[in-house]
């Protein structure tokens, strides 16, 4: 890329999208540390006790914290692929994804779901003998019980996953295009089911996000009725 490339792509930069994004980013140390105090028992890495105030700090940010960072990917998705053949992209995307992913996984989760495992269970062992639980204990992969945990890695893998699928999408529907002599109806469905299908993805993905929320919200309000 040469100098006039780099001063279009600084010009071409959509800087409020990027302050969205650490913004987004910065949120998640309150609301992730919020989980230390919520009041509907889900398991965390370490608790303290139970505080409603802290606890909304979850409850305000759960029905759209997520949705808008799959949002936000999706737009910088949309960009990089302006300016990248497929296979650029998935190289990229598998450095950036991928390996972080992967270097997360092994070397931070294991001292995190070791001080779960000494703070909720009294484990005895120290962080190097407690990489054996963690890379052979599976359970509800939340980590919180010294188990096999992506922790707040998940994100980043389903980034990954979704990023080779719409890659795919993607491929097949720049092949299609090409097609000469494309009848009406195969036109009409292309249209319909391709040029859609990326979009209905991403609302499957927040649905399930909300639809998962909408559960944990109920089973809160049950458990908050059967302790009185």
């Amino acid at each position: 890329m040469n100098f006039i490339d780099k001063m279009h792509e600084i010009n071409m930069r959509k800087y409020y999208i990027d302050n969205i994004r650490w913004i987004t980013i910065l949120l998640l140390v309150p609301y992730h540390a919020a989980m230390a105090w919520n009041v509907w028992g889900e398991p965390n890495y370490i608790f303290f006790e139970n505080n409603k105030i802290i606890s909304s700090i979850v409850v305000f940010f759960s029905p759209y914290f997520m949705p808008l960072m799959f949002f936000i990917a999706g737009i910088s998705t949309r960009s990089a692929l302006q300016k990248r053949t497929i296979g650029q992209y998935v190289l990229e995307r598998a450095k950036k994804l991928l390996i972080p992913f992967i270097f997360g996984t092994v070397l931070i989760m294991p001292p995190m779901t070791y001080m779960a495992d000494k703070f909720n269970y009294g484990y005895q062992g120290n962080l190097f003998q407690h990489y054996a639980v963690f890379f052979t204990h599976f359970t509800d992969l939340t980590g919180a019980d010294g188990g096999f945990s992506a922790g707040q890695f998940w994100f980043i893998l389903y980034l990954f996953l979704i990023s080779l699928i719409a890659a795919g999408i993607i491929l097949l529907q720049r092949k299609i295009m090409h097609l000469k002599d494309i009848p009406f109806l195969i036109w009409t469905l292309r249209k319909i089911f391709v040029d859609n299908i990326i979009y209905m993805l991403s609302l499957e993905v927040v649905v399930s996000i909300q639809g998962i929320y909408k559960i944990l919200k109920y089973k809160c309000k049950v458990t908050v009725l059967n302790s009185r």
